[in-house]
């Protein structure tokens, strides 16, 4: 396993804004060799149009970070990551 390739990851994972809340998950995923795997997040969040800042939290933003083994090595890779929002009474994902 390549422990540079690991926190490198991490440090991509913080980045994108993430934090560190996923870097135990992703190593897991890793040190078990999983050639596929996607991590997932999810926040409730006050609508944006809202001004008030005690407004229920009505909206869902999840993510989805998908990455992949490589062929040849050890190596993993952030391929792609997925995010959607979920109004309250609008049943258009965003």
């Amino acid at each position: 396993m390549n422990e540079n390739n690991i926190e490198y990851l991490k440090k991509s994972l913080e980045y994108l804004g993430f934090g560190k809340k996923l870097n135990d998950v992703l190593e897991n995923a890793i040190r078990k060799e999983i050639p596929t795997f996607s991590l997932g997040i999810e926040t409730k969040m006050r609508p944006l149009e809202s001004k008030n800042q005690n407004a229920e939290r009505t909206e869902t933003l999840q993510f989805k970070i998908n990455f992949n083994r490589s062929g040849e090595s050890d190596q993993y890779f952030l391929n792609s990551y997925l995010v959607t929002l979920n109004k309250k009474n609008d049943p258009i994902v965003r």
